[in-house]
Order: structure tokens, then C-alpha cells, then sequence
């Protein structure tokens, strides 16, 4: 998975091989994916970290391009995220 859009009320799951629509709700999903390496950016979206290539103001960079919103409400907290993620993959090496 690369990110989690909620979608006219379902969610919009986008992976390397296309996008798909679940039934799932996004709370459920946040709570699924919890310590996962997947952080909710904005009210709307759930982003995976290792697909992140570039974050330049509010808005990620996916590897393909895509373009996700960082909410200024998640911003501090998304930031904080990824920098333990990525010392946490660090030190692990």
C-alpha cells in the first residue's frame, strides 16, 4: 500500500498494482496500521513512510510522483513520526 484516501465515504486504497475501493472506514484503518510505518497526514489520508520521497511545505512527494496534502493540524506530528521511523531503520542496521 502506498496511501489511504477516504472516498464518498469508503476508502480508496492505492498499491503499486492500481487503486481499490474498501468498505473499511479510515478509523479502522488507522487503527490496523498502527506502528506500521503508515502515519494519517490529513484528515483524508493515510500514507505509507517508505513511499515518501519528498516533503516540501504541506505536501509529500510519493516515489511516483503522486502528490499527497499535509494537513498544518498533522504537519509537527507527521514530522515526528518520520524522523523516528528513519532513526529507528538506522539504528537497526
Amino acid at each position: 500500500m502506498k496511501w489511504i484516501e477516504t472516498y464518498q465515504r469508503k476508502t480508496l486504497i492505492s498499491t503499486i498494482n492500481g487503486k481499490y475501493i474498501s468498505g473499511t472506514t479510515m478509523k479502522e484503518h488507522i487503527e490496523r496500521l498502527h506502528n506500521s510505518g503508515f502515519v494519517q497526514v490529513h484528515s483524508s489520508y493515510i500514507v505509507n513512510l517508505e513511499y515518501i520521497r519528498n516533503i516540501t511545505g504541506n505536501t509529500i512527494t510519493l516515489r511516483d510522483g503522486e502528490i499527497i496534502p499535509i494537513s498544518k493540524k498533522r504537519k509537527r506530528e507527521f514530522l515526528n513520526t518520520i524522523e523516528q521511523f528513519y532513526n529507528t531503520k538506522i539504528v537497526s542496521l
